[in-house]
């Protein structure tokens, strides 16, 4: 009875091991303050953590899931490259970054800042600078000099390049801090044309739209790079907050339609209140299922279709009022949104698969208005036929993308992280009764794991 009590143990440990087989692993920072993501040779030999690992290269710390973190240890000893994986509890990384804070404290070496999306953050900048805030800066002096003009743009377009690159000198910009930082720079222009409407109206002075504008973009700029970086913001909850935003702009000009708003200023503040909501339905959703970069793109496309469907039906029926097209792709949206987080969930789809299954869905819906050309006579083209024909071909296309990479993709490769081998000698040792110490214990199980 004893050893069937074992055995089951066993088994039900075992069990317990292989339900996180296929865990996607998220690296995170190694110490308390965020601020090091990599323990490098270099690093290492200030701090000396690692110092029983011969000709030691660099530490890595993985999350699988809400309880389980894997510390990925790489050392070369005689030329040849061995890493090492040690799976922790929520209570050994919190003492393991405890000590890793307290010898960062202690030692104080000058650390390398992570700026794998700095490019990103300057280049985005820079091109708004030279879009919009150099043509700003004539209208906030008034000046109708040409030559004075065109001077102050160029300059305002340059010093855009040199502020983001000396503001970021000395931070860490991670790519999707530079991501929601950029959405909120481009959105920001738009927001701020929809806040001069609503507070304005027909009346607003053409001198207060472009600073206000400037103004918005450049607040949601910092308000996107603080909060992503505060909160360790991921990319595909970037891709959800930017998404539930811009969904948001559409419902928020739906409901202003559904409503008969007959004046900018109700219709303006609609669009601004739906983009703001539409940003915490993005926020909700990543909070309730992990997206990737891929599957918010594949959330999106499913989205799209769940609008564009509807709305090539009811063109069929020609409803005299035009709300029923926009009540309709209202609903289509919510009801493509639900399907599209059903659809990737546990699926991690990676960003270059997300964008060819939404371009599938492009291009099946050109092929859709393509053949709509082709059929229909030459002096008569029917819109319920370009309709539904692209509507046709981008399901068809998003359909055939999708199911092709759910079953193909890397995605599948990358969720099998590492492997369990289980050895039955040890699994023998243990019912029959004989010793069974740790070394016994570390034979049982086997982690292989993919690079």
């Amino acid at each position: 009875m004893r050893r069937k009590s074992k055995l089951i143990l066993l088994l039900a440990v075992f069990w317990v091991l292989s339900s996180i087989c296929y865990a996607q692993e998220v690296q995170i920072p190694v110490d308390l303050d965020g601020k090091v993501i990599n323990i490098d040779s270099e690093l290492n030999e200030k701090i000396n953590l690692f110092e029983e690992y011969r000709n030691f290269q660099n530490a890595n710390l993985f999350q699988i899931s809400d309880t389980l973190f894997v510390l990925e240890i790489s050392y070369k000893p005689d030329n040849k490259l061995i890493k090492e994986r040690i799976m922790y509890s929520q209570e050994d990384v919190a003492k393991f970054r405890k000590k890793v804070t307290g010898q960062l404290n202690l030692k104080k070496p000058k650390l390398k800042l992570n700026h794998e999306g700095r490019t990103k953050l300057v280049v985005g900048t820079t091109t708004l600078s030279f879009a919009l805030y150099g043509f700003t800066t004539p209208v906030i002096v008034k000046s109708d000099d040409f030559k004075v003009s065109a001077a102050l743009y160029l300059l305002t377009g340059s010093a855009g390049f040199y502020a983001s690159l000396a503001a970021t000198k000395n931070v860490p910009v991670s790519d999707a801090a530079a991501s929601l930082a950029l959405y909120g720079g481009t959105r920001g222009v738009l927001h701020g044309l929809l806040f001069t409407y609503a507070t304005q109206g027909d009346t607003f002075r053409a001198d207060t739209l472009l600073p206000m504008q400037s103004i918005f973009s450049i607040g949601e700029i910092f308000l996107g790079f603080h909060y992503a970086t505060l909160n360790d913001l991921h990319p595909g909850t970037v891709e959800m907050l930017g998404f539930g935003s811009d969904l948001g702009l559409v419902w928020g000009g739906g409901i202003a339609h559904l409503f008969d708003f007959d004046h900018i200023s109700p219709i303006s503040l609609s669009i601004l209140g739906g983009s703001v909501s539409g940003l915490f339905l993005g926020k909700y959703m990543s909070q309730k299922q992990y997206y990737t970069q891929g599957d918010a793109y594949v959330v999106r496309g499913s989205t799209f279709l769940g609008g564009y469907i509807p709305i090539s039906i009811i063109n069929m029926i020609s409803p005299k009022d035009e709300r029923v097209y926009t009540a309709s792709a209202i609903l289509g949206t919510i009801a493509g949104l639900n399907l599209g987080t059903k659809i990737v969930k546990d699926k991690n789809f990676s960003t270059g698969e997300g964008v060819l299954i939404n371009l599938g869905e492009f291009v099946g819906c050109a092929l859709g208005f393509g053949f709509a050309y082709i059929v229909s006579p030459n002096d008569e083209i029917s819109s319920s036929l370009l309709l539904t024909s692209s509507a046709i071909g981008a399901t068809a296309g998003f359909g055939l993308m999708y199911r092709y990479y759910a079953n193909n993709s890397s995605s599948k490769e990358n969720k099998s992280s590492f492997g369990i081998n289980f050895n039955p000698n040890a699994l023998i040792s243990l019912v029959t009764g004989e010793e069974f110490i740790a070394n016994s214990l570390k034979s049982l199980f086997g982690v292989s794991f993919k690079f």
